[in-house]
């Protein structure tokens, strides 16, 4: 436990050193997750551009993603070798990461009200990057704690989360079930098939 303790002291050092908007954030991001309809009106009252979501909060959340996939392997919990260990956390990095474009890209060209003005477009994107740092934190806890099956039913919670932030996004009434739909389906089934796609390419990942 020691070992494990060291080791998230000196990630979460490097990500979050000197840079206290990013603790903020972090902050409303879990009160998202342990309270999605409070978490929301907390995002609600501010204009945050997507640039800044993307750099203070999501590109950390995968940085403390790859690290977390090492904890296993520098505890000695699991053995493995350590080029397999570090293409898996470059694995779960890059699923996130093109995921996020992939999404933005489909979503809005299929709703046009995520994309009728600069306004709408950037409260989409941190409409979506807040449900991916929430799916992002729940691959941590798995990767922190492996072999407990409960976390592999964990992402469906991240439905929930999206289905409270429908009013944070003014989605119309009539593009309700469809849009929340699409969703669920793209934030729950594009990482993985991106990280099975690599599984397939690489197959002693």
């Amino acid at each position: 436990m020691g070992k494990i303790a060291q080791f998230l002291t000196i990630c979460i050092n490097f990500v979050f050193l000197n840079n206290i908007e990013i603790f903020m954030f972090f902050g409303k991001l879990f009160k998202l997750l342990v309270s999605p309809k409070v978490g929301w009106k907390g995002f609600d009252k501010y204009s945050i551009p997507n640039n800044i979501l993307l750099s203070k909060l999501f590109y950390p959340c995968l940085a403390i993603l790859a690290a977390s996939k090492f904890v296993p392997f520098v505890s000695g919990y699991v053995e493995m070798d350590l080029k397999v260990m570090v293409v898996s956390a470059m694995i779960d990095f890059i699923k996130y990461f093109v995921a996020f474009f992939l999404i933005s890209f489909w979503i809005t060209s299929l709703f046009k009200f995520t994309a009728e003005n600069e306004s709408a477009t950037n409260r989409f994107n941190n409409y979506l990057v807040l449900n991916l740092c929430i799916l992002v934190i729940i691959n941590v806890l798995k990767n922190l704690v492996p072999g407990f099956p409960i976390f592999d039913l964990l992402p469906v919670y991240v439905v929930y989360v999206a289905y409270c932030g429908r009013l944070y996004l003014e989605i119309p009434t009539d593009k309700e079930k469809s849009f929340l739909t699409a969703m669920a389906i793209f934030l729950l089934g594009i990482p993985l098939c991106i990280k099975y796609m690599f599984e397939m390419m690489l197959p002693n990942v």
